[in-house]
């Protein structure tokens, strides 16, 4: 059977087509936020509508918050002060990086904002150290959190099976391990 070339041509625009729509949905299902301060997404309802969890430190800024509109799917961008980041991991029960791995986000491209690559699905290289970057869990609020110690960055993902992650050894207050 000899295949024209207009009806290659149309199964091509079809896969473009349906492509363009895939990602069309995606970004409608997964609205992106942009704040200033927790503040400013305090006072936009962010918060309230359970976005952004309420235990981030108080200064915090610069937050990128993405969701999935049908599913519990949640993930943050956001950088603080180093002391209120200490105090927050302080509250928060430790995390090993494969159970950090196993329950980051599967479409980082989703997220954006820089995300580790440490916490992306695709990883060829030796992760840093946890003195640079450690991971840590809420388990009440299921949400999982890796802070970067050298520049006061972090991010925040839904964990949905916290309860059942191994934690990992007790961290220091500086975010090295003990």
């Amino acid at each position: 059977m000899v295949i024209k070339r207009w009806e290659a041509a149309a199964v091509g625009v079809l896969a473009v087509v349906l492509i363009v729509a895939e990602r069309a949905c995606t970004v409608y299902e997964t609205p992106v936020e942009e704040y200033s301060s927790l503040a400013e997404a305090r006072a936009a309802g962010a918060i309230e509508r359970g976005w952004i969890p309420d235990f981030l430190p108080p200064n915090a800024t610069h937050l990128r918050e993405v969701h999935e509109i049908d599913s519990i799917e949640r993930w943050l961008a956001f950088m603080a002060p180093l002391p209120e980041l200490r105090a927050m991991a302080s509250k928060l029960a430790p995390l090993s990086y494969e159970d950090a791995r196993r329950t980051a986000v599967g479409r980082s491209w989703v997220v954006g904002g820089d995300w580790p690559p440490e916490l992306s699905k695709r990883f060829w290289h030796t992760p840093r150290s946890t003195s640079l970057l450690s991971y840590h869990v809420n388990k009440a609020e299921r949400y999982c959190i890796a802070i970067e110690w050298r520049t006061g960055r972090a991010w925040g993902w839904s964990c949905p099976r916290a309860s059942s992650l191994a934690l990992g050894r007790p961290m220091s207050i500086l975010g090295a391990r003990s």
